[in-house]
């Protein structure tokens, strides 16, 4: 019999892990889709002339970035911090918080669960048919 790859072992593992997340969580996820980041008002004063507070809200976990940014320039002057919806994020052994997934195993079981799934995803929108609505000229 044939040794397993300890990497196939761990990603099957770490699939495995990703069935109690919801599907919006895993697709928020490094490796599947990413946040779907709409602006929100912020909810902190940095108290600092020159300095804006920028918040971000993702619209699919609900998942808020803050950070401050220079008005002029618009560079970050902190590092963003995250706050998370509960659930979202995975616990290691000892309930420690960390990076427990690899983004290829996200990536899998997003692709398999979206195989699962895909007749009830809605239909592309076509941009040209909505450009063409929005100026007036009547669509075939």
């Amino acid at each position: 019999m044939t040794e397993k790859d300890p990497y196939v072992e761990l990603l099957d593992v770490q699939i495995r892990s990703t069935k109690a997340l919801s599907t919006e969580h895993l697709s928020c996820r490094r490796g599947a889709m990413g946040h779907a980041w709409q602006p929100v008002q912020p909810d902190w004063d940095p108290h600092t002339r020159g300095v804006v507070p920028i918040a971000s809200q993702c619209s699919r976990c609900l998942t808020i970035r803050r950070q401050n940014v220079s008005k002029r320039f618009g560079e970050q002057l902190t590092t963003p911090t995250y706050e998370y919806p509960e659930g979202y994020q995975l616990r290691r052994d000892g309930d420690t918080k960390g990076p427990a997934l690899m983004a290829q195993a996200v990536r899998a079981a997003f692709v398999q669960r979206m195989l699962k799934d895909v007749n009830d995803l809605p239909e592309i929108v076509q941009l040209d048919h909505i450009v063409r609505e929005e100026a007036g000229v009547p669509t075939e």
